[in-house]
Protein backbone atom coordinates (compact mmCIF):
# COMPACT_ATOMS: atom_id res chain seq x y z
CA UNK A 1 0.00 0.00 0.00
CA UNK A 2 0.99 3.45 -0.68
CA UNK A 3 1.20 6.16 1.22
CA UNK A 4 1.63 9.64 -0.36
CA UNK A 5 3.78 12.32 0.34
CA UNK A 6 0.69 14.40 1.09
CA UNK A 7 -1.40 12.17 3.05
CA UNK A 8 2.31 11.69 5.67
CA UNK A 9 2.37 15.47 5.81
CA UNK A 10 -2.08 16.27 6.69
CA UNK A 11 -1.41 13.53 8.56
CA UNK A 12 1.64 14.88 10.75
CA UNK A 13 0.28 18.74 10.39
CA UNK A 14 -3.20 17.08 12.09
CA UNK A 15 -0.71 15.96 15.24
CA UNK A 16 1.39 18.90 15.76
CA UNK A 17 -1.75 20.79 15.66
CA UNK A 18 -3.64 19.02 18.46
CA UNK A 19 -0.40 19.05 20.58
CA UNK A 20 -0.23 22.80 20.44
CA UNK A 21 -3.93 22.70 21.54
CA UNK A 22 -3.40 19.94 24.68
CA UNK A 23 -0.22 22.39 25.74
CA UNK A 24 -0.14 24.25 28.67
CA UNK A 25 0.36 27.48 27.14
CA UNK A 26 -3.39 27.94 26.58
CA UNK A 27 -5.04 26.91 29.44
CA UNK A 28 -7.89 25.16 30.00
CA UNK A 29 -10.54 24.56 33.37
CA UNK A 30 -9.41 26.25 36.62
CA UNK A 31 -5.86 27.41 37.37
CA UNK A 32 -5.78 26.70 41.32
CA UNK A 33 -5.58 22.99 42.35
CA UNK A 34 -8.21 21.96 44.23
CA UNK A 35 -6.00 21.11 47.14
CA UNK A 36 -5.67 25.10 47.35
CA UNK A 37 -9.83 25.70 47.79
CA UNK A 38 -9.59 23.82 51.39
CA UNK A 39 -12.27 25.57 53.55
CA UNK A 40 -14.86 24.06 53.40
CA UNK A 41 -18.58 25.72 52.79
CA UNK A 42 -21.02 22.86 54.27
CA UNK A 43 -24.53 23.67 52.97
CA UNK A 44 -25.65 21.99 56.35
CA UNK A 45 -24.34 24.97 58.42
CA UNK A 46 -25.51 27.57 56.04
CA UNK A 47 -30.09 25.18 56.37
CA UNK A 48 -29.86 22.88 54.04
CA UNK A 49 -31.49 19.54 54.84
CA UNK A 50 -31.20 16.51 53.21
CA UNK A 51 -34.54 15.80 53.73
CA UNK A 52 -35.73 15.82 50.05
CA UNK A 53 -38.29 18.52 51.30
CA UNK A 54 -36.49 21.52 52.30
CA UNK A 55 -35.35 24.03 49.99
CA UNK A 56 -31.47 23.82 49.01
CA UNK A 57 -31.44 26.96 47.32
CA UNK A 58 -31.27 29.56 50.15
CA UNK A 59 -28.29 27.56 52.11
CA UNK A 60 -26.49 27.25 48.40
CA UNK A 61 -26.67 31.29 48.12
CA UNK A 62 -25.38 31.98 51.82
CA UNK A 63 -22.67 29.39 51.84
CA UNK A 64 -21.91 31.02 48.60
CA UNK A 65 -21.66 34.61 50.29
CA UNK A 66 -20.51 33.80 53.31
CA UNK A 67 -17.94 31.25 52.97
CA UNK A 68 -17.15 30.80 49.34
CA UNK A 69 -17.16 34.10 47.38
CA UNK A 70 -13.47 35.35 48.65
CA UNK A 71 -11.65 32.51 47.53
CA UNK A 72 -10.36 29.21 48.10
CA UNK A 73 -13.28 27.60 49.39
CA UNK A 74 -15.68 24.68 48.51
CA UNK A 75 -19.39 24.99 48.39
CA UNK A 76 -19.67 21.06 49.74
CA UNK A 77 -23.14 19.61 49.93
CA UNK A 78 -22.64 15.98 51.29
CA UNK A 79 -24.41 12.71 50.22
CA UNK A 80 -28.05 13.37 50.43
CA UNK A 81 -31.39 14.01 48.79
CA UNK A 82 -31.95 17.51 48.69
CA UNK A 83 -34.77 19.58 46.64
CA UNK A 84 -34.34 23.24 44.96
CA UNK A 85 -37.32 25.09 44.50
CA UNK A 86 -35.88 28.50 44.51
CA UNK A 87 -33.12 29.64 41.66
CA UNK A 88 -29.85 30.77 42.79
CA UNK A 89 -27.36 33.09 40.87
CA UNK A 90 -24.04 32.86 42.45
CA UNK A 91 -21.84 36.31 41.40
CA UNK A 92 -18.51 36.73 41.07
CA UNK A 93 -16.21 34.80 43.24
CA UNK A 94 -12.73 33.21 42.44
CA UNK A 95 -10.54 30.20 42.97
CA UNK A 96 -13.69 28.28 44.47
CA UNK A 97 -15.39 25.24 44.14
CA UNK A 98 -18.81 23.46 43.96
CA UNK A 99 -18.97 20.14 45.21
CA UNK A 100 -21.68 18.06 44.92
CA UNK A 101 -21.94 15.00 46.29
CA UNK A 102 -25.39 14.50 47.02
CA UNK A 103 -28.64 14.49 44.81
CA UNK A 104 -30.29 18.00 44.35
CA UNK A 105 -34.26 17.06 42.55
CA UNK A 106 -35.74 20.30 41.25
CA UNK A 107 -38.91 20.98 43.03
CA UNK A 108 -39.61 24.66 41.70
CA UNK A 109 -41.64 25.45 39.34
CA UNK A 110 -40.56 28.50 37.82
CA UNK A 111 -38.39 28.60 34.40
CA UNK A 112 -34.91 29.86 34.41
CA UNK A 113 -31.96 28.35 35.66
CA UNK A 114 -31.46 26.62 38.93
CA UNK A 115 -28.14 27.39 39.30
CA UNK A 116 -25.79 30.26 38.06
CA UNK A 117 -22.31 31.16 37.67
CA UNK A 118 -21.30 34.52 36.99
CA UNK A 119 -18.26 36.70 36.17
CA UNK A 120 -16.79 33.37 38.17
CA UNK A 121 -12.62 32.72 37.84
CA UNK A 122 -11.02 29.87 38.62
CA UNK A 123 -14.21 27.44 39.43
CA UNK A 124 -14.44 23.92 39.62
CA UNK A 125 -18.18 22.40 39.47
CA UNK A 126 -17.86 18.28 40.11
CA UNK A 127 -18.53 15.09 42.31
CA UNK A 128 -15.84 13.53 44.37
CA UNK A 129 -17.93 10.29 44.64
CA UNK A 130 -18.78 10.66 40.69
CA UNK A 131 -22.65 9.84 42.68
CA UNK A 132 -23.79 13.82 42.53
CA UNK A 133 -25.88 14.94 40.88
CA UNK A 134 -29.23 17.10 39.90
CA UNK A 135 -32.47 15.24 38.91
CA UNK A 136 -33.87 18.34 36.63
CA UNK A 137 -37.97 16.47 36.82
CA UNK A 138 -38.34 17.36 33.55
CA UNK A 139 -40.97 14.34 33.07
CA UNK A 140 -43.11 16.63 35.23
CA UNK A 141 -42.51 19.86 33.34
CA UNK A 142 -43.66 17.73 30.21
CA UNK A 143 -46.85 16.58 31.46
CA UNK A 144 -47.75 19.52 32.58
CA UNK A 145 -47.93 21.19 28.74
CA UNK A 146 -45.79 23.94 29.53
CA UNK A 147 -43.78 23.44 26.40
CA UNK A 148 -40.01 22.45 25.51
CA UNK A 149 -38.53 25.76 27.20
CA UNK A 150 -38.54 24.82 31.02
CA UNK A 151 -36.11 25.67 33.75
CA UNK A 152 -32.26 24.43 32.61
CA UNK A 153 -29.96 22.76 35.41
CA UNK A 154 -26.48 24.96 35.03
CA UNK A 155 -26.14 28.77 33.33
CA UNK A 156 -22.63 29.87 33.35
CA UNK A 157 -22.13 33.79 32.50
CA UNK A 158 -18.90 35.45 31.26
CA UNK A 159 -16.85 32.66 33.64
CA UNK A 160 -13.45 32.00 33.11
CA UNK A 161 -11.27 29.21 33.44
CA UNK A 162 -13.95 26.47 34.60
CA UNK A 163 -14.94 22.61 34.45
CA UNK A 164 -17.64 20.82 35.27
CA UNK A 165 -17.21 16.87 35.87
CA UNK A 166 -17.65 13.59 37.45
CA UNK A 167 -21.61 14.29 38.26
CA UNK A 168 -24.91 12.92 36.82
CA UNK A 169 -27.36 15.58 35.02
CA UNK A 170 -30.49 13.86 34.16
CA UNK A 171 -34.26 14.96 33.21
CA UNK A 172 -33.63 18.49 32.81
CA UNK A 173 -37.02 20.13 31.63
CA UNK A 174 -34.72 22.16 28.54
CA UNK A 175 -31.15 22.29 28.40
CA UNK A 176 -27.97 21.01 30.68
CA UNK A 177 -25.91 23.43 30.64
CA UNK A 178 -26.20 26.88 29.15
CA UNK A 179 -22.55 28.82 28.76
CA UNK A 180 -22.61 33.06 27.42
Amino acid sequence: MKISFLSAFLGLSGFYTAEAQLSNANNVGPTSALSAKSKLCNVLDYGAKADGQTDIGPAILSAFNNCAKAGGATIYIPPGNYAQATWVTLSGGSHYAFQLDGIITRTGTAGGHMIIFSGATDLEVFSKTSKGGIQGAGVYWHKQGKGVYGPRIFRFVKCTNWSVHDLALADSPAFFIVVE
